[in-house]
């Protein structure tokens, strides 16, 4: 009999590839961010900070406080949780590459540096990564390495 693997037990293996980097040093290493890209962060709205919208049928973003179209902007900066990740496998760092719309959605914050490639972190603390980012990513990346019946 062969062990199955849940959804989160897969995503658990999957994130327990990932290199963890703490923040701490990222910052001793990039102080001005001028050799940092950001690629995907959170979006706030040029005319009030806000950062939650919604797209109207032009594709243009309305923001929930102003209800009008505004641009929004990459916020400047690191995510607040104190580690950042590189992917274990370089095929992720090309997935990532072509869909950064996807891995913001899921509140996954992507930046990219010379010397690092593609790293990765989330800003939040105090409720569940998996829930909330790490399975919403996994799924995103299309990844199988699960199976919901126990195969005999």
């Amino acid at each position: 009999m062969t062990k199955t693997l849940t959804v989160k037990e897969a995503t658990e293996k999957w994130v327990g590839e990932f290199n963890r980097i703490p923040l701490s040093l990222i910052e001793k290493a990039y102080p001005n961010m001028e050799d940092i890209h950001i690629l995907s962060t959170e979006k706030e709205c040029s005319n009030c900070g806000n950062n939650v919208y919604e797209l109207n049928d032009e594709k243009e973003k309305v923001c929930d406080s102003c209800d009008e179209v505004h641009e929004f902007y990459d916020v400047y900066g690191f995510p607040m949780w104190g580690t950042v990740w590189t992917f274990g496998d370089g095929l992720d760092d090309d997935w990532i590459r072509k869909n950064l719309d996807v891995v913001a959605d899921c509140g996954i914050w992507v930046y990219e540096s010379e010397e690092l490639g593609i790293f990765f972190g989330i800003d939040g603390a105090g409720y569940d990564f998996y829930e909330n980012h790490w399975i919403p990513l996994y799924e995103a990346r299309g990844l199988k390495w699960h199976t919901e019946k126990e195969v005999i």
